[in-house]
């Protein structure tokens, strides 16, 4: 017995007729079609594992999902859903959502990072935004505190640690411009060190570890106070080598700021894949643009 899905942006009264028109003329009486506003969805994700649910059910159980009447403000989540379903082998429509670049955003390129032998923090993703009717599942999916982080800020702005429900409530609803923030939720790790390991090409150009401003800050934002320390290229741990350039790789990034933590127990995990990675301009600190200009011109060359 054949099970399709129909993800939409909005269930209205056209869409639940087209969904009755399209079983009465199925052939088969025993093919079941139904439909689910896209906002039901949910995502958890970790090294070797997506579980995809609409509506509390496994995306699994379905042989086919079709995603129609997707409006511009689902674009983002529609492409990731495609990257998630050609995870997990499931056939959808319309395949032109895969193109879209989900890989663009931070939570399609954690899932274009699953399968790898790249560890990421454990992540919990909620479409409908009402994240305090979730707060039980994420703290017990990801325990206490865990990171909130909002999707489309950059250098450490919209991270923030969770401890409890009040301070899940008090997230930033609005961006200062007035648009709508969108949050997914990691594990927190307690980390020994943080580095960023500048990707050109196949090689390291630059690694430099990250230290917090103070003990109470988490993040080790260079915008947030962060210090930086720069080593030399032939010192890295080739295990760290190999892990960020075949994140860079993973993601078709060829220059690329690897972010990438070791827990107190050694473990290395990646935070984030930056395209267009910040610098640090004071070359008498920083030896990235010497290591860029020289890969650009080696490039060239080729």
């Amino acid at each position: 017995m054949a099970k399709i899905l129909i993800l939409t942006s909005k269930l209205t009264d056209t869409k639940k007729s087209f969904v009755n028109l399209v079983k009465q003329n199925f052939q088969d009486e025993q093919t079941e079609i139904s439909i689910e506003e896209i906002s039901t969805i949910c995502l958890s994700l970790s090294k070797n594992e997506i579980s995809f649910k609409v509506s509390g059910v496994d995306i699994c159980r379905y042989d086919l999902v079709f995603l129609r009447g997707i409006t511009s403000r689902n674009i983002f989540i529609a492409t990731t859903v495609a990257m998630v379903l050609e995870k997990l082998g499931i056939k959808y429509f319309d395949t032109l959502y895969s193109e879209a670049g989900p890989h663009r955003s931070k939570l399609g390129s954690l899932v274009k990072l699953v399968g790898s032998t790249i560890c990421i923090p454990k992540t919990l993703y909620f479409a409908d935004k009402n994240y305090t009717k979730h707060y039980r599942e994420i703290s017990c999916g990801l325990g206490s505190p865990f990171v909130a982080k909002e999707m489309s800020l950059q250098k450490g702005k919209g991270v923030h640690r969770i401890y409890c429900l009040k301070d899940l409530r008090t997230l930033p609803a609005q961006t200062k411009r007035g648009s709508e923030n969108e949050y997914f939720f990691q594990k927190f790790i307690e980390k020994d060190h943080e580095y960023r390991i500048l990707v050109l090409g196949k090689k390291i150009g630059v690694w430099e570890e990250k230290i917090s401003a103070s003990k109470d800050e988490f993040r080790n934002n260079i915008a947030l106070g962060a210090r930086e320390i720069f080593l030399n290229v032939k010192d890295i741990p080739s295990k760290l080598e190999t892990l960020a350039i075949n994140a860079a790789d993973s993601l078709g990034i060829q220059v690329a700021g690897v972010d990438v933590i070791v827990d107190v127990h050694g473990k290395y995990f990646v935070l984030e894949v930056n395209r267009g990675p910040g610098l640090t301009y004071d070359e008498s600190v920083s030896p990235e643009f010497k290591a860029i200009a020289e890969f650009l011109e080696k490039e060239c060359r080729k």
